[in-house]
């Protein structure tokens, strides 16, 4: 059988295509949607600042977030490659923040850009304490690096109770940044 493309598993909720300049990026409606599980897609994400980090938050202040992050790498002269955990780039939920790192060392350069996805699960407010969070990127980078990005965590409001994601925001730790997000809802196997 063909495939022929997106089909109702995959619902575009919410675009924003071709943005330049910009300090945040939010999808605020997140509350609205009927799906349980939303993925994102960036799609050339490019800083104007040498050396920065893409990141995802919830909106609210009173929502927290756990993380890690892990990343596989290859210099562009192949002079090393290797693959480590980096707990400094983690987010731990005592630190009542609501900011995560997604992507990091992005640059100026016109080649040095991160394209990936982010998948959200757990907005079933009434059965899910927990929203969980996965993400992946690839990365060129300001230092001549190739990455492999993987980052994942969950965010509670308050630090454990029940209560909806009303908004995802994205920035970089300095600058502004260009590119496309795309919002998907995710039909439920």
């Amino acid at each position: 059988e063909e495939f022929t493309g997106v089909t109702d598993d995959h619902v575009l909720i919410e675009e924003q295509v071709g943005f330049t300049n910009q300090s945040t990026i939010t999808f605020d409606e997140l509350e609205q949607t009927t799906y349980n599980a939303l993925m994102f897609q960036f799609i050339n994400i490019h800083s104007d600042d040498d050396n920065a980090n893409f990141r995802m938050a919830s909106t609210e202040s009173d929502d927290y977030v756990n993380s890690t992050f892990w990343e596989m790498y290859h210099f562009e002269d192949a002079s090393d490659a290797n693959h480590e955990y980096r707990s400094a780039d983690d987010t731990e939920l005592n630190d009542d923040s609501a900011i995560a790192m997604m992507a990091r060392t992005l640059g100026d350069g016109a080649d040095e850009v991160a394209s990936g996805y982010l998948w959200i699960y757990g907005l079933d407010n009434d059965h899910s304490l927990v929203k969980q969070w996965y993400s992946v990127f690839s990365t060129n980078a300001y230092n001549d690096i190739s990455y492999g990005q993987t980052a994942g965590g969950s965010i509670l409001h308050d630090g454990s109770t029940t209560q909806a994601i009303t908004g995802i925001e994205f920035t970089m730790d300095s600058g502004t940044f260009d590119g496309t997000i795309k919002l998907f809802g995710l039909k439920e196997a």
